[in-house]
């Protein structure tokens, strides 16, 4: 055969070989292999035997077409981006005890979470975060979401563990009720037979040498109306506006509200509360004439 001949076969068969071919049993290359077409494993392993196996470089793609398993943990250096439902089947841990999440700045977020919605559904409210626990053990206690927030230091303005906020903005209305926090309990269909029932608890815990200190006012609520300067928004609440807006109360005899008319308080109605396990009554008028 012309050698010539012989020499551009070879430069068209040889490379074609070498990115097609098949190894069947195991083959040690001591330095870098370029390969420009695809490299595909029949059922075995890619893997390093000493040290690290790096795939792909800086700055370069890789695409991951298939189902990608991991056996083991996962080390992520910088963003992930999830395009899809990501479903967990363990616990989701972000720091620890030993090693939290450092927030540099008041701007950082350990959980950033940005939503949007068009619902026009009247009837089903949007829920953008949902979480839900189960109990199934008798006499099993807690259950709850729990938002912490420690310090051993004299903080500024203000310190809170969980806040809600609803903004209207300047267009914002509705058409039922609005709050920023809401805390619904459905009661069990039977007599209860013991037990403390409340949507709402608040609950002062004092250490051995706590000390309100005199002119530190400590309580169970605190509310303040407030507006941003030059409004007259606080003015016209001031005017117009409840201290609480009960419902549902319907006046009864011995009832939560009732009609009672005491003389010397000139009292219309009453408001029972429990302090310490005896039911007191606060005196009510329907008018703010006593």
């Amino acid at each position: 055969m012309n050698k010539k001949l012989l020499t551009i076969l070879l430069s068209f068969l040889l490379p074609a070989f070498l990115v097609s071919a098949v190894v069947y049993a195991t083959t040690s290359v001591g330095t870098d292999i370029s390969v420009e077409g695809d490299i595909d494993i029949a059922g075995g392993d890619l893997q390093a035997t000493t040290g690290t196996l790096n795939i792909s470089k800086p700055s370069s793609m890789t695409t991951v077409e298939g189902t990608l398993n991991v056996d083991e943990a996962v080390t992520l250096d910088l963003t992930l981006v999830v395009t899809a439902t990501t479903t967990l089947n363990g616990n989701l841990v972000m720091g620890t005890s030993a090693s939290p999440l450092t927030m540099t700045t008041y701007a950082n977020k350990a959980i950033d979470v940005w939503t949007t919605s068009g619902s026009t559904d009247a009837s089903n409210s949007v829920t953008p975060i949902y979480m839900k626990s189960v109990m199934t053990g008798v006499g099993g206690v807690g259950g709850r979401s729990q938002f912490e927030m420690s310090t051993e230091v004299v903080l500024g303005g203000w310190a809170n563990a969980l806040k809600g906020y609803t903004d209207f903005g300047d267009a914002g209305s509705v058409t039922g009720l609005a709050s920023a926090v809401v805390a619904e309990m459905r009661m069990p269909a039977k007599t209860l037979a013991g037990g403390n029932y409340a949507p709402f608890e608040a609950e002062l815990v004092f250490q051995e040498l706590s000390k309100t200190g005199a002119g530190t006012p400590v309580s169970f609520m605190y509310a303040r109306a407030s507006e941003v300067t030059g409004t007259g928004g606080l003015d016209d609440f001031n005017a117009t506006g409840y201290l609480f807006n009960l419902q549902g109360l319907t006046a009864g005899e011995g009832s939560i509200f009732e009609a009672t008319v005491k003389a010397g308080v000139n009292s219309t109605h009453s408001l029972k509360i429990l302090i310490g396990g005896t039911a007191y009554y606060i005196p009510l008028n329907t008018s703010k004439e006593f």
